[in-house]
């Protein structure tokens, strides 16, 4: 993980802003994305060849560490959330973050105080049961 603070945002605003490319004013709105945080913590895969640990699972278990973290935060009172998107791992942004060639940005996380003056947004409905299944229940119509 990367620690990005105050200008170090800006340096990262302006990689994302030369990877989007665009006229001015859209590279001037990337920039700005950098900068709607306090503090900013990439998010780093640093894969490593293991006969046992294959990089999916790799992957898995630093996905793991970031929802720790930000459960972690929310519990002292930060609010956070995970970003991504396509310029995450543009080369620009990796010069910036100094990734090594195996090395994948995996997004940012945004940590600061929550405004209470915003209501969450609302969550479609839904039903966790119908997400499951079991090899021995009954599959298909009318089971």
């Amino acid at each position: 993980m990367v620690v990005l603070r105050g200008d170090e945002r800006r340096l990262l605003g302006g990689a994302m802003a030369e990877a989007a490319g665009g006229d001015p004013a859209d590279r001037e709105r990337t920039a700005a994305k950098a900068l709607r945080a306090p503090l900013l913590i990439s998010v780093v895969l640093c894969p490593q060849d293991h006969p046992k640990v294959p990089r999916w699972e790799q992957l898995a278990a630093t996905v793991c560490a970031v929802q720790t973290l930000i459960l972690l935060l929310h519990e002292r009172g930060w609010g956070s959330i995970w970003r991504t998107g396509a310029l995450a791992d543009a080369p620009p942004v990796r010069r910036v973050l100094g990734l090594a060639g195996t090395e994948q940005s995996l997004g940012w996380l945004y940590i600061g105080t929550s405004d209470a003056r915003r209501p969450p947004a609302p969550r479609p409905p839904g039903d966790g049961r119908a997400k499951l299944s079991s090899l021995l229940a009954p599959v298909g119509p009318g089971a």
